[in-house]
């Protein structure tokens, strides 16, 4: 089987989405796969098993041309779309995609990954983008499309989602969606170091600042917001008269177009601002490249992870797939579209997003249960083991290809 990939974002990028897609490639090719990535000039090439066409300059539309040719040139099986709309600069040439691969290579599979909601922003894409785009609509036909996915929805074979909230946003948009949508979470997409020993755990705490702290929490993950790192350091400002307790947040900025579009380009220097009462217990990592193993090194070696996102933990939240990889325990949030595989006090502590005074109490009322922390660590254990594993992930995906009216795909 002859899988191309095309993703804008992919190291040194950073972004989970980058890194989602360099793991995606090499465990595809770990399966047998040949596998193809074209993505935009810069990225890194490296000694992969897999090739990497570095060759799109802005994603506009004078790229479709460079689609198509690539496309008509490999002739894959399968074409995997990976897309969130600021990664491609909110140009909606991608979210046409399906009718240029149509042309090059009619009897390929066209597969999107909704890596997460948010397509291309209409005040985002300058007046002749937009002009564009309208005249490609008229010709690809304008019942069932729109600005965010063009044909994307539509017009693919299959659409792999990473959430329940992404799929059933969409089949709002496109009923159909959901006869040909997979839903299979992110696995993790850093590298996972061997436990440590006791020394180990010592030398790293002593690194990070951390010696001489009773409790050590970690946070991993991109920061950026939406997070809810404030609700954390909130948290640890409350706890710091009663216990000795310390942060490490393992983490650095995604790309600057990410706060750009939030509206907050001193995102970091606004929390650091923030956390200045306690900076003293806090440790910023900074950022990690895909193939470093210290993020798994903080995990093994702290006592809690807490993931205070805003909007509740997701599926598609790579970060808690990562942490529930290492069996730490995990405080986490529980939001209007937390599915039900979190459950509370089994696989994680889920409290309301935005409480500091209730994750304030949890941190230190975990602490001091140990027989809770096991079970918990048990929990988030299994559920990595059951839901966020590669191999399984690769085999369900391919499996839903197979499936495919278009094509009979196989595995070499």
């Amino acid at each position: 089987m002859k899988l191309l990939l095309i993703s804008a974002a992919f190291p040194p990028m950073k972004s989970g989405g980058a890194d989602y897609a360099m793991r995606m490639a090499e465990h595809m090719v770990a399966q047998g796969i040949e596998v193809h990535v074209l993505t935009g000039v810069g990225a890194q090439t490296g000694a992969t098993k897999y090739s990497v066409k570095p060759i799109i300059k802005e994603w506009a539309w004078t790229d479709a041309f460079v689609i198509e040719n690539v496309v008509k040139e490999l002739q894959p099986d399968v074409v995997d779309i990976h897309f969130t709309g600021w990664v491609y600069n909110d140009n909606p040439m991608i979210t046409f995609a399906p009718f240029l691969i149509r042309k090059a290579a009619p009897t390929a599979h066209i597969s999107v990954h909704i890596e997460s909601l948010g397509g291309v922003r209409r005040e985002l894409s300058n007046p002749c983008d937009a002009a564009i785009r309208w005249c490609v609509s008229q010709l690809v036909g304008r019942d069932r499309i729109n600005y965010e996915y063009g044909n994307l929805l539509r017009d693919s074979d299959s659409l792999v989602f990473l959430n329940e909230r992404d799929l059933n946003e969409l089949v709002s948009l496109v009923p159909e969606v959901r006869d040909k949508a997979l839903l299979t979470p992110p696995p993790p997409i850093m590298p996972i170091s061997a436990p440590l020993t006791p020394e180990q755990v010592h030398s790293i705490r002593e690194q990070y600042g951390m010696g001489g702290r009773e409790i050590m929490l970690a946070f991993y993950g991109y920061i950026y917001p939406g997070k809810g790192v404030e609700t954390l350091l909130s948290a640890v400002e409350k706890l710091a008269p009663k216990a000795n307790v310390g942060l490490v947040l393992a983490g650095g900025l995604p790309e600057e177009k990410v706060l750009q579009r939030e509206g907050q380009p001193h995102y970091l220097e606004d929390l650091k601002s923030a956390g200045r009462a306690v900076s003293d217990r806090l440790f910023w990592t900074g950022y990690s490249p895909p193939d470093s193993d210290v993020p798994s090194k903080i995990l093994r070696a702290c006592d809690i992870c807490v993931l205070p996102f805003e909007r509740g933990v997701m599926l598609n939240n790579s970060s808690f797939s990562f942490a529930a990889m290492h069996g730490v325990p995990i405080i986490t949030t529980k939001g209007e579209h937390t599915e039900s595989v979190f459950v509370h006090d089994q696989n994680a502590v889920l409290l309301p997003p935005g409480n500091a005074s209730a994750l304030a109490d949890e941190i230190l009322s975990l602490a001091n249960d140990a027989i809770k922390r096991q079970r918990l660590s048990a929990g988030s254990l299994a559920l990595a083991h059951e839901r966020f594993n590669w191999e399984k992930t690769v085999r369900e995906t391919v499996a839903f290809w197979q499936r495919s009216k278009k094509s009979s795909l196989s595995i070499a």
